[in-house]
């Protein structure tokens, strides 16, 4: 018997990209734990969150963030799982850090391509 994991809820007080929310599906821990096994195979696994998201209450300084941003993609490009987690951000619309190689600019412009083709 699968439990019954809360519904997402839309975050307040910060626009997502595009303006749309997360959905309220319903999540179990099983299909949860299934859809996120590719995690244990990141080349990022064991490395300081930091260099993906940024130090924590800390503003970075344009040069010092590009750097860092650059040696996450370095980490991303030789990740054996890197489409999965690119696609597990944009299907997310994951906001902050550095997943499957993109930014969150990246990731912003990559879906609003997607939106505007969709008409």
């Amino acid at each position: 018997m699968d439990t019954m994991l809360p519904t997402r809820r839309p975050r307040t007080g910060r626009a997502r990209p595009g303006g749309r929310r997360r959905t309220s599906a319903p999540r179990t821990l099983s299909t949860e734990l299934a859809a996120l096994d590719w995690q244990l195979e990141g080349a990022c696994r064991e490395l300081n969150e930091e260099l993906f998201f940024g130090p924590p209450q800390t503003i970075e300084q344009r040069t010092e963030r590009a750097a860092r941003i650059r040696e996450a993609k370095r980490v991303c490009a030789r990740c054996p799982v890197s489409q999965r987690c690119l696609g597990y951000a944009l299907e997310n619309e994951e906001e902050f850090g550095v997943w499957g190689g993109l930014s969150e600019l990246e990731r912003w412009e990559l879906l609003a391509e997607r939106r505007a083709r969709r008409g």
